[in-house]
């Protein structure tokens, strides 16, 4: 089963820059690929948008066994 991950900014009233993100990968089932992780720091833009984050794969069968936390 594959997945994407992607953050939609639906609304930001903050200044520009002033919430950031990172992504913390970690396999805890040793079950498929998770995507990688994002250490840099990035800023979250104040318009409206979708970021395409990456991409991963949990191998079956899960016996839907499987949650990913973002």
């Amino acid at each position: 089963m594959f997945y994407n991950i992607s953050l939609i900014i639906v609304s930001n009233t903050f200044s520009e820059g002033a919430i950031k993100y990172k992504l913390l990968s970690t396999n805890t089932g040793g079950n498929g690929n998770v995507s990688l992780p994002i250490t840099t720091i990035k800023h979250i833009p104040t318009a409206e948008s979708i970021i395409p984050i990456d991409n991963g794969k949990f191998t079956g069968p899960t016996n839907g066994n499987k949650v990913l936390i973002i």
